[in-house]
């Protein structure tokens, strides 16, 4: 099956993508704590603390939505269609 610009693959439904954006959510808590521990510059890292909290926050917002918009039949991560699995809206 050739790929849609603009969608995920079919085997990424919601559900799993759901699991799969604890991964980044749990990479940005790591580099939030190397970022604490072991920048030296003030300034820098208050940056970087500040990058990590907003892409950190973007994820998880993303991941509270595909909670959410499978009783719409619009699910979207940061813009590209999401398959919705039929046992959470059998009329998608």
């Amino acid at each position: 099956m050739r790929a849609v610009p603009g969608e995920w693959g079919d085997w990424l439904d919601t559900e799993k993508l759901r699991w799969l954006l604890l991964a980044p959510i749990g990479l940005v808590v790591v580099g939030l704590y190397l970022v604490v521990r072991f920048v030296g510059k003030f300034l820098m890292k208050v940056a970087l603390v500040v990058v990590l909290v907003g892409l950190g926050v973007s994820v998880w917002l993303q991941r509270a939505d595909l909670a959410e918009c499978a009783e719409t039949c619009s699910c979207t991560l940061f813009g590209r269609a999401v398959q919705i699995p039929a046992d959470k809206n059998p009329n998608c």
